[in-house]
């Protein structure tokens, strides 16, 4: 029974993508189909998700199957397992999609669309479920090939070459993930004997994980779709979590965290701060949650797996609720009480108390401040303060409107859903065991007096430059902002325009065309003028030859 659940999980969704389809659009259909229609893509993604809760119930034991791997010949099976740390990922990922299909069930949406959506939520389980880094390199390298077609759909040709450059960095991961399967497999063992497995091999592994859950010079283009980061974060960081847990502590890339991750932190701060709205500025703030994750369980052996969990969780829940909001009550319908609920949505993001967001940022400045590492303690709470600007400019913006309804009476169950992710948020909080749920994880999962412990005026000083600081500085950055913004327009674009790295890209992009031309105009001389050469030097050889 549990290995049929497992199987489930994993084939629904790819008979759910057949299933959406080829009911294409709406016209010349009776009344009844069309319900149909609108209720056939949330009916599957709330299966899923109820399949999902289930198997987790279930303590469902591993489901392998073998490919061979005949090309590697490496004997590593295809495997996938469903254990307590693959649990609440697999939620991360379904509940989000679940709840925004309610929300958009009255919209009009291209069926490619859901069915590519479904499709990723088949290679995404497989990804999070994944026992060995093989089972991992493959679903990465169909999701890159979903995501392509996701991406691409709606997107005008101006925004092609964001499309292109977040494809080569997923592109780039995967192959740095392969680079790491054929090493150890070489090496003649695998991550799950981190022993055996060659140095080179993890640093691989620990790169391409990094550039999947996306650090910041990556592309941080908010014209991707949000699936896309769902994603990112769910497969990349439960296998971030995996190599940690496997791989002794001496052999984490600490170093590089601990001297760049506080650069990574202000660059990322300070482009969301510049960016005009927050839709342009949260692919920065989810860069820049992800380098907290990243260096904090980097850098804490002990409870460092555990940040890093809670700062994805965190994450994940921000951005269903940034994109979950705006579908229940589009631009002029917010109710009286509509800046409440995305004031919770965003309080993560600027570390406000009683959230994850403040767990996170309130472990990576004492585990800075335990090490001594002051230039990174500093560069961090600095970013706090500049991340919270777009948050509070948002929050100023918003203006609520008299008549305010979801269009759709099904909207109402993804606005509880909503509600209900706030719930779980502060509830997570005050008690952080209960991510792992009922299954046994090997993360040291520490309670929220555990976070606080240690001496007083330290605690406080955390406590106020992680959360109260950043609060108070970004809404008069905000106000301060609106203010000087005839002023400093021009020289903070330049900044950011700089951070952003575009510059880097089209250097890239142009490096790439002149050695195309070259390759080219090797090949256009070899044809036309040595080509002649050689077919007259052969012929007089064959002539001398035979006389």
């Amino acid at each position: 029974m549990p290995s049929t659940l497992l199987l489930s999980l994993l084939w629904l969704p790819f008979a759910g993508a057949a299933l959406v389809a080829p009911s294409s659009g709406r016209v010349g259909l009776s009344r009844g189909v069309q319900r149909l229609q609108t209720w056939l893509y949330p009916s599957l993604l709330c299966g899923q998700t109820l399949l999902t809760i289930i198997a987790i119930g279930a303590r469902a034991p591993q489901w392998r199957f073998s490919l061979g791997s005949p090309l590697l010949r490496t004997g590593i099976a295809v495997a996938f397992e469903l254990d307590g740390l693959a649990a609440p990922f697999l939620l991360l990922l379904s509940v989000p999609l679940f709840l925004m299909s309610l929300a958009g069930a009255h919209l009009t949406t291209r069926r490619l669309r859901r069915s590519l959506t479904l499709l990723l939520l088949a290679v995404g389980v497989a990804a999070i479920t994944a026992q060995n880094l093989l089972t991992a390199c493959l679903a990465w390298g169909v999701a890159d090939l979903v995501l392509i077609g996701l991406n691409l759909l709606g997107t005008p040709v101006e925004g092609f070459p964001h499309v292109v450059r977040q494809l080569g960095a997923n592109l780039l991961s995967t192959a740095l993930l392969a680079a790491a399967v054929v090493l150890s497999a070489e090496s003649g063992g695998s991550l799950e004997a981190p022993g055996q497995v060659m140095p080179l091999a993890l640093s691989l592994a620990f790169l391409a994980t990094a550039l999947r859950i996306g650090v910041y010079p990556a592309p941080g283009s908010a014209r991707h779709r949000w699936q896309a980061t769902l994603f990112a974060l769910a497969s990349g960081g439960v296998l971030w979590l995996r190599l940690l847990i496997v791989t002794p502590p001496a052999m984490w890339p600490a170093g590089v965290a601990s001297s760049l991750g506080g650069w990574m932190l202000l660059a990322t701060a300070a482009i969301a701060a510049r960016a005009p709205s927050l839709r342009l500025a949260f692919p920065y703030l989810a860069l820049h949650e992800g380098t907290v994750a990243l260096m904090a369980s980097l850098c804490d052996s002990t409870a460092g797996p555990a940040i890093g969990l809670i700062t994805w969780v965190s994450l994940g829940i921000c951005l269903t609720l940034v994109h979950l909001l705006p579908t229940l009550w589009p631009a002029g319908q917010l109710p009286r009480w509509g800046r409440w609920v995305w004031a919770a949505a965003l309080a993560p993001l600027a570390g406000a108390p009683l959230t994850l967001g403040f767990l996170s940022h309130y472990a990576l400045l004492k585990i800075c401040w335990a090490q001594g590492n002051l230039r990174a303690f500093w560069l961090a709470a600095f970013s706090f303060a500049l991340a919270a600007i777009p948050l509070w400019r948002h929050l100023l913006s918003l203006s609520p409107s008299r008549i305010a309804r979801p269009r759709f009476a099904i909207a109402w169950a993804s606005a509880g859903g909503a509600v209900a992710l706030e719930i779980v948020t502060v509830a997570a909080a005050i008690h952080p065991p209960l991510l792992l749920g009922l299954k046994s994880v090997p993360i040291n999962m520490p309670t929220l007096f555990s976070f606080l412990s240690g001496s007083l005026p330290d605690t406080w000083a955390v406590i106020l430059l992680a959360s109260l600081a950043p609060l108070a500085l970004g809404f008069y950055g905000a106000r301060i902002e609106q203010r000087l913004k005839p002023i400093t327009v021009g020289a903070l674009d330049t900044v950011a325009a700089a951070l952003e790295m575009h510059w880097l890209y089209e250097i890239i992009e142009l490096l790439l065309q002149a050695a195309r031309q070259a390759v080219d105009a090797i090949s256009l001389t070899i044809d036309r003028v040595l080509y002649l050469g050689w077919v007259i030097t052969w012929a007089m050889v064959f002539i001398l030859q035979i006389v």
